[in-house]
């Protein structure tokens, strides 16, 4: 079978139906190409991001752990209470944490105006509504907070009684009030934990999450920090702060 006719010229041989792609032809296909990219980088930028998310989760996770099990060796106690007691202060609390870390920092008056001490908001798991806008549910104080030499943040809180008062506001599609509820909750002390600073997103489920320390000694997961070192997913839904709740 011939697929092509031979022609001679000055000696040589070429085919006689070659074509090369047209200028618009050319056009057409890097105009596809960067369609497809636009479409499809978005996604992969997450994509990434949240997988390093998930490795710095792990990480602080596991140096807060291993410095509970330190405090507790050091100071010969059986539980968490040792360093959670209820008449120390959320920087006491912070001041003799930090000294189980190596290369911390504790934010007081000191550096208060340096950036990894700055309150920020922090932004709901799903898009949390208020008065017909996006808002932040809770903010990442200064007092309190411990930042580590990996620049992730640890946040105690800590409350005078275990069973305290909790009000439940329940809002309509557009964040407005619709009624409010108050709960007697079981809460000695919130532990939050931000993976990567105040880099962002700063939202629960993405590179934030609280653990809450019980009456019964044992450490709440609200936020499902082990579903997430477990399966290496991330659980939220992001948004912007302040935008117009449509």
């Amino acid at each position: 079978m011939r697929f092509f006719k031979k022609q001679h010229y000055g000696g040589g041989v070429k085919p006689a139906h070659s074509k090369a792609f047209t200028l618009a032809e050319v056009l057409v296909t890097l105009g596809v190409l960067g369609v497809v990219a636009a479409l499809t980088m978005p996604t992969l930028i997450d994509n990434h991001r949240d997988k390093v998310l998930v490795t710095q989760i792990k990480a602080t996770y596991n140096l807060m752990l291993n410095a509970f099990d330190l405090y507790k060796q050091e100071h010969k106690c059986f539980d968490l209470f040792c360093l959670f007691k209820r008449n120390k202060t959320e920087t006491e609390i912070a001041d003799e944490f930090a000294t189980m870390f190596s290369g911390s920092k504790v934010c007081d008056n000191s550096n208060k105006n340096e950036s990894y001490c700055k309150s920020y908001p922090i932004k709901g798991q799903k898009p949390y509504k208020k008065d017909g806008k996006y808002d932040a549910p809770d903010s990442f104080s200064l007092k309190g907070r411990i930042v580590l030499k990996n620049g992730s943040y640890i946040l105690i809180r800590n409350y005078a009684e275990c069973k305290h008062q909790y009000t439940t506001i329940k809002r309509d599609d557009n964040g407005f009030v619709i009624s409010s509820e108050e709960k007697t909750v079981d809460v000695c002390s919130t532990i939050y934990i931000d993976a990567n600073g105040n880099k962002g997103p700063n939202q629960f489920g993405a590179d934030i999450y609280r653990v809450s320390l019980k009456s019964d000694g044992l450490l709440d997961d609200p936020n499902n920090i082990k579903q997430v070192i477990t399966t290496d997913k991330l659980d939220y839904v992001k948004y912007k702060l302040g935008e117009d709740v449509h």
